[in-house]
């Protein structure tokens, strides 16, 4: 199985979120050399997939040839990079679930006395 199935994202989505300007800061230092892209973009795609399948650090060493003390310390850097980067976001999903929820229950409620009200 190859790393992109795994983490279930496209890698195009992947470039996408870590050309943000947030997690790409937070991520790395300094973005001028193509190497520092480049490891920041593993450091992305070893957090994707952690997150994703909850593989163990031995995994993630062997897949990404990247030492499981080096990933135990950027893991934490990067979800919260992610999370500083999507939080608005989620902010709004979480508002929109909320109203949705609010408006099932609303509805919910109006159909039962409805039926209550009928069998009257």
């Amino acid at each position: 199985m190859d790393n992109q199935t795994a983490i279930r994202m496209e890698l195009n989505k992947i470039i996408l979120l870590l050309a943000m300007q947030r997690i790409q800061k937070l991520i790395s230092a300094r973005q001028k050399e193509k190497k520092e892209k480049d490891l920041a973009k593993v450091k992305l795609e070893v957090t994707l997939r952690y997150l994703a399948t909850g593989d163990s650090l031995h995994t993630l060493e062997a897949l990404y040839r990247v030492g499981r003390s080096t990933i135990s310390i950027f893991l934490p850097e990067v979800c919260e990079a992610i999370y500083s980067a999507l939080k608005d976001y989620i902010r709004e999903v979480c508002k929109i679930v909320c109203l949705f929820v609010k408006l099932r229950l609303k509805q919910s409620l109006f159909l039962s006395r409805q039926i209550t009200d009928g069998d009257v």
